[in-house]
């Protein structure tokens, strides 16, 4: 991997690098972490305003409820009963109403919050519409119950809302457990205002008593859902409720309706009924307000550990926050100090040659043992460069006394190399002498050898050309009679040329004749006329091409005529050349016996020769060699003076270098 990018960089850079991605990841995740408590806290803000609007709306329900009983058993009597206290139900109705619009007030919740409360709100501004209908008795009891029924469940349906908002697993079952203890409730009010009115008539009417039975069983559902949702503490106040003797009076007015004896059912008082339902459904509404207070408390109490919660967490990414940056930029601090004083020291001992540099650290760490090191370097360079110092005087001295002995040696050296040299040239000059009659009788013997072999290699190639001459002769006399056979073959081809054609001008004629026979005989030999044209029409053009052969023969004849005397000619000129070569073969031969007598005289004289030169030559590389050992003694001496010169110049310099350097006091020792 090419890291040289990070190589570049200045060393405050790369501490940056390091200390600053950690930095943002923590950063980032206490960002995250703080978002996810603020979002808790938001959740649980929300969760703690739907509980207490479900408190207020609740108080609002349980009148509403209490209003709807009375108004279906005002209707189902025709206005009989409840005529006294549906008036006064209905001023706690508007109490209720006035305490839950105050609390509304400006608040805003989520849209589904919302949605509910504008729908119930739209409900009850038709309140006042209903209870004028109800007053007339306009209207029937399943539509009164039925808008009272809708009206209040969309406020038990805000506490839902706080099961799907509530994030806390606590608050969501409590929140579940209220909801379904409503539910309850509501299904004993509607159980309350079926009753009514019924109760005091002769009996049922069609499906009411189906409608009982379901609010029935569906308060006992609902009952069994709360009880499992619930706590054990709300679980044992509720098993003491249900023994309560209201629950019993209850159950007993549910009994006559159940056994559907009209006569029981309208000797049975609606007034006394609802009263015992009222005051059943007042103790579940007693109950009710403690769940709500107990889901507040819950809610409260997730609210403020949630807000303790984040603020300790915020705390403790402020304060680790702190501790990082402190910790980061103290450190970041110390190595980038360290290191720009060890760099400063180094950066002084190398563009001052200073050698007493120090580096100061009371570190016992990886910049320490660096500091310790160094210095424990340079104290080491310090012996060094004393040491040269004492030693350059001893080199220089023995270098000056070695470059005149070597002066010495170079002048008697240069004696003996004049007198070899001397000796050598007198008996270079005599070698040359011999030597040069040597190489003539070489070169004459030489140039005999290579004549007697061209003469023998002419002569060859003379009896070579005799024989491809005759032979050539043979070819051109068997060619010269392959043309005359070829003529006569050209004679006999133009004979059967004049009879084809002849041949074709009779045909010319009996097709003529034919025609002219077809066109006497009129109709019957008009087609015979048609085959006789077409075979005058062949017979021409056969005539045609008779006449263009024998224009080609002809010109072969002449062509082939020309061939045959050229070759004749050919036949006179060749035995002429073979008579020729003959004579100019037997001269060479003659040549090549006079070359041998001169080539064997010639490597006598050469043999001579060369035995003298090689004593004279002999003499001469002895001569030569003596020269040669003083002439490269010379040049060893002279290389000796030159590394003598070398090495008193590299002392020198040597010593210049050293003299730059700065000792301290214990170095100079």
């Amino acid at each position: 991997m090419n890291m040289k990018w990070i190589a570049d960089l200045k060393l405050k850079t790369k501490l940056l690098l390091v200390f600053i991605p950690p930095l943002l990841g923590f950063l980032a995740f206490g960002g995250v972490l703080l978002t996810e408590k603020m979002e808790e806290l938001d959740s649980l803000n929300e969760v703690e305003e739907l509980s207490e609007l479900a408190v207020n709306a609740s108080a609002l329900v349980h009148e509403l409820q209490k209003e709807r009983g009375m108004s279906a058993g005002f209707l189902g009597s025709g206005g009989k009963n409840f005529a006294g206290q549906l008036p006064g139900q209905r001023s706690q109705s508007d109490e209720r109403l006035k305490d839950l619009n105050g609390y509304l007030g400006s608040r805003e919740f989520a849209d589904a919050v919302n949605g509910k409360v504008s729908r119930a709100k739209d409900d009850l501004n038709r309140l006042s519409a209903m209870r004028s209908n109800i007053d007339g008795l306009s209207v029937p009891v399943a539509e009164a119950v039925g808008y009272y029924t809708g009206m209040i469940g969309e406020l038990i349906a805000i506490v839902d809302e706080i099961v799907q908002v509530g994030t806390d697993k606590e608050i969501s079952v409590a929140s579940a457990s209220f909801a379904a203890y409503l539910q309850m409730k509501e299904r004993a009010g509607i159980e309350r205002a079926v009753l009514s009115s019924t109760f005091g008539n002769e009996g049922f009417k069609p499906g009411v008593f189906n409608r009982a039975v379901k609010l029935m069983s569906e308060q006992e559902s609902y009952a069994e859902r709360f009880g499992a949702l619930a706590s054990a503490s709300q679980q044992q106040s509720w098993a003491a409720l249900k023994q309560r003797p209201e629950i019993a009076e209850v159950e007993r007015y549910r009994q006559i309706a159940l056994s559907q004896d009209n006569s029981a059912i309208a000797a049975t008082s609606a007034e006394a009924w609802f009263k015992a339902s009222t005051e059943r459904i007042n103790l579940l509404y007693d109950f009710e307000k403690s769940l709500g207070r107990e889901l507040n408390a819950i809610t409260d109490l997730r609210l403020e550990r949630a807000q303790s919660m984040f603020f300790m967490v915020l705390t403790a990414v402020i304060a680790i926050m702190a501790l990082v940056s402190f910790t980061g930029l103290s450190v970041m601090g110390y190595l980038y100090r360290t290191i720009g004083h060890i760099e400063s020291k180094m950066r002084r001992a190398k563009e001052d040659f200073d050698l007493s540099t120090r580096i100061k650290l009371d570190s016992h760490d990886e910049f320490g043992r660096l500091g310790r090191a160094f210095n424990g370097m340079m104290g080491d360079f310090e012996a060094v460069i004393e040491q040269v110092r004492r030693n350059s005087h001893t080199v220089t001295e023995a270098v000056r006394r070695m470059e005149s002995y070597s002066t010495q040696m170079r002048q008697d050296v240069a004696k003996g190399h004049s007198e070899a040299e001397q000796v050598a040239s007198a008996m270079t000059e005599m070698s040359a002498t011999v030597s040069q009659i040597a190489s003539n009788a070489v070169e004459a013997a030489s140039a005999s050898t290579k004549a007697n072999l061209e003469a023998k290699t002419g002569n060859d190639e003379v009896g070579h050309t005799t024989s491809t001459i005759t032979h050539l002769a043979r070819e051109i006399d068997d060619a010269a009679s392959a043309l005359m056979r070829l003529d006569d073959d050209i004679k006999g081809i133009v004979s059967v040329l004049e009879v084809i054609s002849s041949i074709a001008e009779q045909t010319n004629l009996l097709a003529l004749n034919a025609a002219i026979e077809a066109a006497r005989a009129g109709e019957m030999g008009r087609g015979f006329a048609v085959v006789a044209d077409e075979v005058r029409s062949l017979a021409q053009r056969a005539q045609a091409s008779t006449t263009d052969i024998r224009n080609m023969t002809e010109r072969l004849k002449s062509g082939a005529k020309v061939a045959v005397d050229a070759m004749a000619r050919g036949q006179v000129q060749a035995q002429a050349s073979v008579t020729e070569v003959e004579r100019a073969g037997e001269e060479l031969r003659r040549i090549v016996d006079y070359v041998g007598v001169i080539d064997s005289m010639n490597e006598q004289i050469a043999t001579a020769t060369h035995e003298q030169s090689a004593v004279a030559e002999e003499v001469n590389r002895n001569a030569l060699r003596i020269s040669e050992i003083y002439q490269s003694t010379h040049q060893v001496a002279d290389e000796l003076a030159k590394v003598n010169d070398d090495l008193l110049d590299a002392v020198n310099a040597m010593s210049n270098q050293v003299s730059k350097f700065s000792l301290s006091d214990s170095g100079r020792r």
